[in-house]
This record gives C-alpha cells, structure tokens and sequence, in this order.
C-alpha cells in the first residue's frame, strides 16, 4: 500500500503571497513593486504569474525567496516567510 503526505500548508493566490511577504517578509508595496521591475527576479515572477496557487514546497519560490534573501531584498529573511506561512 502506498501513501502520500498532504501538505499541511495552505496553497496560496499571489495576493494571498504578497500580503504574507509584507507582514511577514518585512515588505512595503513600494518594495515589491522595485522588486517584481528588477531583472534578477523576472522568472521568479514569472512564474508566480503563471501559477493557479502559490505552494509553499515550489522549488521556483525558494529559489526566488533564496535570491531575494541573498540580495538583501527580504529584511526579514525567507525562513520568517515560511515560518508565518499559513496552514
């Protein structure tokens, strides 16, 4: 018999997404506006864009949120997002 884990973890709209990356990311809308307009994060959106839902297991989002952490872009570092992701 086989199983399968089922994500905890809430799929999320990319509304849903940009809000948890202001209140937990430490973002303001003018950040994310300068950070979706920057090439170095034009796949990341990319393919947020093309997502129906946004889910927490993604490799595309942590690399993105990886990016981001390394640039110095998420003053509150990628592990707050993931710890405040919702379930």
């Amino acid at each position: 018999m086989s199983t399968f884990k089922i994500s905890q973890y809430k799929e999320l709209t990319q509304l849903e997404f940009i809000n948890l990356l202001m209140s937990a990311g430490g973002l303001t809308p003018s950040d994310i506006i300068s950070i979706k307009q920057n090439p170095l994060y034009e796949f990341f959106w990319l393919a947020l864009d093309q997502a129906k839902f946004i889910n927490r297991g993604d490799p595309s989002l942590l690399e993105g949120l990886n990016l981001m952490t390394a640039q110095g872009d998420l003053p509150n570092h990628r592990r707050e997002i993931y710890r405040n992701w919702p379930k």
